[in-house]
């Protein structure tokens, strides 16, 4: 993912070789790497609970059905 290689860099740049950065900089970076954990971590859950809930619509309705 093109974002966290930049969020590396901008660390690695201001870490190793001093390089300043902007309090603006920075805070792009990281919604960068907020974004990033919301797709990798976040969604996925949202999703499997979005999928759970659906099962468990149709489990009730089958057993009320049968």
């Amino acid at each position: 993912m093109e974002d966290l290689h930049e969020a590396r860099f901008l660390g690695n740049w201001s870490l190793h070789d001093g390089l300043e950065f902007s309090a603006e900089e920075v805070a792009d970076v990281a919604d960068l790497i907020a974004e990033a954990v919301h797709i990798l971590y976040v969604q996925p859950e949202e999703r499997r609970a979005m999928r759970d809930a659906r099962k468990a619509r149709r489990d009730a309705f089958a057993a009320g059905n049968s």
